[in-house]
């Protein structure tokens, strides 16, 4: 089981600061911006393929440079942000009645500042049993991945075939393949490439159907 996590957007350090040392006293990890971008771990992209979200609980303060909270929400939504929005939060000081009938409508809560936290922890309570903690999140790459086309063979642990795939692209934090073989997020994989090259073990993060019979598979590799 993994920790949850909570994103925290706000252009005041004070108030990330006190939401991180909040969430982290809950066990959770806590990832925090001054800055708002439509998804905070990957960036202003097209729309989101990938099955899992990137958070558990998402918090936006409304003014903040850029662009305001009910309109990170809105853009997280036409990307198709997979985090339900009722786990999504926006604080404000004043907000106007349009801004609160937009929060309404997308299923999102709204605090006003200065923020009760008997009423939040109030709500963290009842987002918590929409979570799936034995599904892993999205994570941010660390590393740029190079093009390359090398021929794998991989199994999983749950049977003891031995699968084919080759590599799109590849770091040392991780690769994607494309392979026949349809796999799951979240299973456990052994990948070997060509000698000298030791087994490498990996996560799965993310499937793609790629057409003619193909999938391509994000891969994790575990340190």
């Amino acid at each position: 089981m993994r920790k949850p996590r909570a994103i925290i957007f706000d252009d005041e350090p004070v108030v990330l600061d006190v939401f991180k040392l909040f969430f982290e006293a809950r066990g959770y990890e806590v990832m925090t911006f001054r800055e708002p971008v439509t998804c905070a771990v990957y960036g202003d992209h097209e729309d989101c393929p990938r099955p899992s979200p990137c958070a558990d609980i998402i918090i936006t303060d409304f003014r903040m440079p850029k662009m305001n909270g009910v309109e990170l929400l809105l853009a997280q939504a036409r990307h198709g942000c997979k985090l339900t929005t009722k786990n999504k939060a926006l604080i404000s000081g004043y907000i106007g009645d349009d801004h609160r009938s937009m929060i309404d409508e997308l299923g999102a809560v709204f605090f006003p500042k200065p923020v009760d936290f008997d009423e939040l922890m109030a709500w963290v309570d009842s987002c918590e049993p929409r979570m799936d903690l034995s599904s892993p999140l999205a994570i941010k790459r660390r590393e740029a991945r190079h093009a390359c086309s090398l021929d794998v063979l991989f199994g999983t642990r749950q049977d003891g075939d031995i699968l084919r795939g080759t590599t799109v692209n590849m770091s040392a934090a991780g690769a994607c393949l494309r392979t026949k073989h349809q796999l799951e997020p979240s299973q456990q994989v052994i990948i070997q490439t060509k000698p000298p090259n030791p087994p490498q073990q990996a996560a799965v993060r993310w499937v793609k159907n790629s057409g003619n019979g193909s999938y391509l598979v994000g891969m994790s590799f575990h340190a």
